[in-house]
């Protein structure tokens, strides 16, 4: 703002931000809450502006949590069908913002998302030593798997993995959108844990989560794999060659985000790439199951 009457302006308009329960508003919400953060780091001087401004901002996320919660309570009792939660979430998906790095940048679908999931809760790390070559969670965006999902068709046959799955925001999304069964594989007990916890109160029946490290998991019952670059180095190279060898066996999906994960894959000579993925960003590899395959 060019000075404080503008801010004055500003927040009597915020003021009077609708508070329907419906996108638009969720969207224009967050619009005014991100202005606001701004806003709050500039208005040492003026406590009571600034105590405005965190009473104005704590008003709209609290109407955007109780939307959020709403959509949760239908969830959990059954009142809403994949169909009906698809287009749901496809209103909440931000316009394509210039200059995006591989996809990684969060809209107004992350924040109702994470209000749904709770995952926008802090989880206790204390106590817990990390591998070197894990890499710290940072969740999917969520429009990236609502574009993934209409190029895997998953069936009620498939068994969707995500290997490193954090606070296991991708399963459930899969269990919630579409009839296959999902598989949250992660190595941090509370990270796993927090995850049972948040689909059990959605009674999502068809999505579970392992605690195990990824070197040492079952993936046999697997039919589709994701992993966002859980790891790095040896243990990246280790799980790849599980997945390889599982690939040599029978058919399977891989999907992969980040170039990290794309560029290392094409080293495996039991998956090559299939159609194109969604935005170029996350890569479909597939496996035929018949020993060696030329590289994608």
């Amino acid at each position: 703002m060019a000075d404080l009457d503008e801010l004055d302006t500003f927040l009597d308009a915020l003021a009077r931000t609708s508070e329907a329960p419906d996108a638009a508003g969720f969207r224009a919400r967050n619009r005014a809450i991100d202005e606001l953060e701004l806003h709050l780091g500039v208005e040492r001087e003026r406590p009571a502006a600034g105590a405005r401004i965190v009473a104005l901002r704590d008003r709209m996320q609290a109407v955007n949590d109780s939307m959020a919660r709403a959509l949760r309570e239908r969830i959990a009792a059954g009142g809403i069908s994949s169909p009906d939660l698809l287009a749901t979430f496809r209103d909440y998906v931000g316009a394509p913002r210039a200059g995006e790095r591989f996809g990684l940048e969060y809209d107004d679908l992350d924040a109702l998302v994470a209000g749904i999931l709770s995952t926008d809760q802090l989880v206790e790390e204390a106590g817990v030593t990390w591998d070197p070559e894990m890499v710290p969670y940072q969740p999917t965006p969520a429009r990236l798997i609502l574009e993934l999902l209409p190029e895997l068709r998953l069936s009620e046959r498939d068994v969707f993995v995500d290997v490193g799955s954090g606070l296991g925001t991708v399963p459930a999304l899969v269990s919630l959108l579409t009839p296959a069964r999902a598989v949250g594989i992660e190595w941090h007990p509370s990270y796993c844990a927090y995850a049972r916890e948040r689909v059990r109160a959605l009674n999502l029946s068809s999505v579970s989560f392992v605690q195990q490290d990824a070197r040492e998991a079952d993936f046999s019952g697997g039919t589709v794999f994701y992993m966002f670059t859980p790891f790095k180095g040896t243990m990246l190279r280790d799980v790849l060659q599980r997945l390889d060898r599982e690939g040599r066996r029978r058919k399977l999906r891989l999907c992969v985000y980040g170039p990290l994960l794309r560029a290392a894959l094409r080293s495996f000579s039991s998956f090559t790439t299939s159609a194109p993925s969604p935005g170029d960003v996350i890569s479909v590899f597939e496996s035929s199951g018949l020993g060696a395959v030329r590289a994608g």
